[in-house]
């Protein structure tokens, strides 16, 4: 029995397959570098949107509020000067009634009522009496 020989064959495939993996490789991480770097990028653009919508809000939310409270204090003087003349016109009639205004004007335009349809009736008789005398 004659040793077994071994032949490598030339050239070696593993050194060729060796040399493709690494090729592979260098060109995987290449790739994924750029990948990552663009990633990066678009998350870091996406965020400054973010951030910016977020002080955009935050100016429109102090806005709003401002004009809140300006309206809020336009209504609170409207509402103070509305009260003030109610309170005028209360203390108005509670003088008059204190004075009686109220009481005697009402009778005394009663009484002339009164005496104006007296006198209308005085008149219509005498007509009558004009026109039926002979």
């Amino acid at each position: 029995m004659e040793p077994e020989t071994i032949s490598t064959p030339r050239p070696d495939p593993t050194l060729l397959t060796t040399q493709q993996l690494k090729f592979a490789v260098a060109e995987v991480k290449e790739n994924l570098g750029d990948k990552i770097t663009w990633l990066r990028e678009l998350h870091e653009e996406k965020f400054r949107g973010v951030a910016t919508q977020f002080e955009n809000s935050s100016t429109a939310l102090s806005a709003a509020l401002s004009a809140q409270k300006e309206a809020g204090n336009k209504s609170e003087a409207s509402f103070a000067k509305q009260i003030e003349f109610m309170n005028i016109t209360i203390n108005d009639l509670k003088g008059r009634l204190d004075r009686g205004e109220g009481k005697f004007s009402g009778i005394g335009n009663a009484w002339g009522i009164v005496v104006a349809v007296v006198m209308a009736l005085v008149a219509i008789g005498a007509l009558v009496a004009m026109v039926v005398k002979p």
